[in-house]
């Protein structure tokens, strides 16, 4: 199977919670919100984000077999307060599972999760995965410009961990962004140097140290982190900052994550599999936005120099195994 592990919707029945176009919260439309919230959402009106007919025509016309499905980003609400943040999630997790119930065989569910209140994040957690029988998680790469090696988000990783589910760490702006305003920078500079520092934080704090079997996945193949490393070893031998936590080198966590395929790049996807292994890298589309990659799978068998039993790990088979399919 072909399983794109970076795949959004916005299920339909969700869309009361926003008004008609889909660009900011209204008034009362979810608890916990005053007056209208301004927000990113655009063109969810466009039949992609939670028609399963128009979103199975465009599976089959670039060879993907299965979604895993997750929440448009944008859609996430940590700036909710805790009760509807928690209201919402559910409601965010319970249109998702319809969706997967309309049509099993090609999709599977990932889990939002309030993580303003870590302890809600549990509880939706747990109900997600083994009431919904969702196969993973999606984060963002900060709550609310909290980073991801705060304490509080601590009990998460643990129930991550004990339920053996992925963790899709997907960006948002970060908090540095006085210089991205134009040229779409944003998303093209900005969305990964978020997941940049996200993985930067888990790394330097010690969170793969504290929770070794969690997975976490990167989006749009990790950002920069592929080629940082050297700058992160070298900076661990001879500054005390960043040896503070941890005791081993950056190189020794690294391999620990798992990244999907969107570099836009064939000689790019080429150096990440090689870098750190065909057995950590995961198709992914970022379907359906304009930035996503139109043709993951022609891709990747396009590539020279790769064995086909590592093209059959990254086109499916390693996301079979982490989503438990």
């Amino acid at each position: 199977m072909r399983i794109d592990v970076h795949a959004h919707v916005l299920p339909r029945d969700c869309f009361d919670a926003v008004d008609n176009a889909g660009r900011h919260f209204g008034p009362g439309k979810i608890k916990g919100v005053k007056g209208k919230k301004e927000s990113s959402l655009a063109a969810t009106d466009t039949a992609q984000f939670w028609d399963l007919e128009t979103r199975l025509k465009d599976m089959d016309a670039a060879n993907v077999d299965c979604q895993a499905i997750s929440v448009i980003p944008p859609a996430v609400t940590y700036e909710l307060d805790a009760e509807g943040g928690a209201w919402y999630s559910r409601r965010l997790n319970d249109g998702i599972a319809r969706m997967v119930k309309e049509c099993p065989e090609r999709f599977v569910g990932i889990a939002d999760a309030p993580l303003q209140s870590p302890a809600m994040a549990v509880e939706e957690l747990d109900r997600a995965i083994n009431k919904l029988g969702m196969r993973g998680v999606q984060i963002l790469a900060n709550i609310n410009g909290r980073d991801l090696d705060s304490p509080e988000l601590a009990p998460f990783y643990k129930e991550a961990q004990a339920l053996d589910v992925p963790v899709f760490i997907h960006p948002r702006p970060p908090a540095a962004t006085i210089r991205m305003n134009g040229y779409h920078l944003m998303n093209l500079i900005g969305n990964p140097l978020d997941t940049t520092l996200a993985a930067a934080h888990l790394v330097f704090s010690g969170i793969l140290d504290k929770f070794p079997r969690l997975k976490f996945c990167l989006a749009h193949a990790g950002g920069e982190v592929p080629y940082l490393q050297g700058r992160w070893e070298h900076g661990y031998h001879v500054r005390p900052e960043a040896k503070l936590i941890i005791k081993e080198p950056p190189s020794k966590y690294l391999p620990l994550f798992y990244f999907d395929t969107i570099t836009h790049s064939d000689a790019l996807l080429k150096y990440l599999i090689k870098w750190v292994g065909a057995d950590r890298v995961l198709l992914g589309t970022d379907y359906p936005f304009d930035m996503a990659d139109p043709e993951p799978v022609a891709r990747m068998q396009r590539l020279t120099g790769i064995p086909k039993k590592d093209k059959q790990l990254v086109l499916g088979a390693n996301a079979a195994r982490l989503l438990k399919l």
